[in-house]
């Protein structure tokens, strides 16, 4: 079984929200705990990072955590890395019991204690 990917899987939108003094603030849309803020080419070159990081500490959490999404007119549109986004697909196709992890060591054809080192303390409780 595959997880369903949408088209924008490993995009997401930001909100940029112009400051004083020529600042700018950007919310990730589906993400809100991801905020840079800087000048408009500060945050142009942390956006990436600072979705990153979110998406990292909601895994490290256990979380499950929404796919990318279009970007509407005036957003902006980052790209999560494919190695990441990859990360991001399988944690939550782990979470939301699409794939469990003895067939994932199955598919890459080693053993589950083995595999279960690929995991966070917290995926390897669930």
């Amino acid at each position: 079984m595959h997880p369903p990917q949408s088209r924008h899987s490993h995009f997401y939108s930001a909100t940029p929200t112009p400051e004083l003094k020529g600042a700018v603030t950007i919310v990730f849309r589906n993400l809100p705990e991801a905020i840079a803020y800087g000048d408009d080419e500060e945050v142009r070159a942390m956006d990436a990072k600072v979705l990153e990081l979110a998406v990292a500490e909601r895994m490290g959490r256990g979380d499950e955590f929404p796919a990318g999404s279009a970007a509407k007119p005036s957003y902006i549109l980052v790209r999560l890395r494919p190695l990441l986004a990859a990360k991001a697909a399988l944690h939550n196709a782990l979470k939301q019991g699409q794939i469990t992890k003895s067939e994932l060591a199955r598919w890459l054809q080693i053993e589950r204690p083995v595999s279960a080192a690929c995991f966070s303390p917290a995926e390897r409780r669930g």
